[in-house]
């Protein structure tokens, strides 16, 4: 083939693929609804059976400016998506659990990409123009994403925008951007003073750097391949369900620094043993829920535990500080290995079942004076509710699995 017919070729290629480019799926496809006051059409359904969609950027002779709340969702067909640049607003789970879609290109004018807007997709890459101001929660969770660029443009981003990507090990960040900042790929504030998501297909050991104050909720959720965390001295809040899930992760230290620690904070993680330093004031709700912690260690500065805070834990004894005024609900119902607990009269409120289903409790001492608190029936397993109506400070025990208690 001589030069002026591969020219001749090449040029064919490209016309051809350019002319595919600008084929527009036919209007009836979509349906739509007006908006701005009808000057315009957001996209409510799509009804087409095309596997590769470009969406007009006029229907009906109005200008197509959204992509409305759930329009493609569970399209299983899509696999390739063209959003052209009329469209601002990409809504809510616009694209969720469309399982087939692995190529998008957004438009240069979108600002807005809503809550799940492509979750559960199966998106590998992704090029998020510089138009974009705003991405809401999980608008990419459960994808096949790798890495993202964050533009300069966002100023706002949700919880776990990219969560559950378990092939992401970058979150990059345009160094111009006002708002967000990147740091070995995990995503900042500006100033790193907030720990924003950590990429769940990072493995191994992470330290939190010393600028950090927060580390936001669902921070590092579902790394599974997360092994330990050294939490700086700097950091006075963790939060809620900040370690969700982290299945490889199975000790962790909590400085004093530290106040507060979220609901759901370490739920369903591998945690084994737990530090706890003084310093902590609130123990939120669920904050171990399920965890295969043994043994614990409550310190001083501890007010309150929330409830369901060790649901379902491994706990084999457990001895309340005397600066705890209340046990929320639940909070050590189903602990099948606690034998032995000491509870003091600082305590005013126990929940409803905080110690129920405790199958093997033997032994509950109630410390110092006589107490004054309320509970309930089913506060602890068996008729220790009934006997201790009076509120008589001392040792009770049972045989495990046995309705009845005995004072000694």
């Amino acid at each position: 083939m001589d030069k002026k017919a591969i020219i001749s070729f090449v040029l064919a290629l490209l016309f051809g693929f350019t002319a595919f480019a600008q084929q527009f799926n036919h209007e009836s496809e979509f349906q739509v609804e007006q908006v701005d006051m009808g000057r315009a059409v957001s996209i409510i359904r799509y009804t087409g059976t095309s596997t590769v969609i470009n969406i007009p950027p006029q229907i009906q002779g109005m200008t197509v400016t959204a992509i409305g709340e759930r329009a493609f969702q569970n399209n299983r067909n899509i696999t390739n998506v063209i959003i052209p640049n009329s469209i601002i607003t990409i809504g809510k789970f616009a694209f969720l659990s469309c399982s087939g879609l692995t190529n998008v290109t957004i438009g240069n004018s979108v600002a807005s990409i809503g809550i799940e807007a492509f979750s559960r997709t199966r998106l590998t890459t992704v090029i998020i123009p510089s138009s974009v101001t705003t991405i809401e929660d999980m608008a990419f969770a459960w994808t096949r994403l790798t890495s993202v660029t964050i533009p300069s443009s966002v100023t706002t981003i949700g919880e776990r925008p990219f969560g559950s990507c378990e092939n992401l090990t970058a979150i990059y960040v345009n160094p111009s951007n006002p708002s967000f900042s990147s740091l070995d790929g995990i995503l900042y504030d500006r100033e790193q003073r907030i720990l924003l998501q950590y990429p769940n297909g990072i493995s191994g050991s992470f330290t939190i750097p010393n600028s950090v104050r927060t580390i936001k909720a669902y921070a590092f959720a579902f790394s599974s391949s997360l092994t330990n965390v050294t939490i700086s001295s700097t950091v006075t809040s963790i939060g809620n369900s900040a370690f969700f899930s982290c299945g490889s992760l199975t000790s962790i230290i909590i400085p004093g620094s530290v106040t507060s620690i979220g609901e759901g904070a370490f739920s369903f993680s591998g945690l084994v043993s737990v530090n706890i330093s003084e310093g902590v004031r609130t123990i939120g709700d669920s904050a171990f829920f399920s965890t295969r912690l043994t043994s614990l260690t409550i310190p001083s500065s501890v007010t309150s535990i929330g409830e369901k805070a060790f649901y379902s834990t491994h706990l084999t004894s457990l001895t309340i500080p005397n600066s705890v005024t209340s046990i929320g609900n639940q909070a050590f119902a189903h602990c099948r290995s606690l034998a032995n607990v000491i509870i003091p009269s600082s305590v005013r409120s126990i929940g409803v079942g905080a110690f129920a289903y405790c199958t093997n409790l033997t032994n509950i001492t109630f410390s110092g004076i006589d107490f004054n608190f309320s509970y309930y029936t089913n506060t602890f397993p068996g008729n220790l509710a009934t006997l201790f109506v009076n509120g008589i400070a001392g040792t009770y025990i049972r045989v495990a699995n046995e309705e009845v208690w005995t004072k000694l």
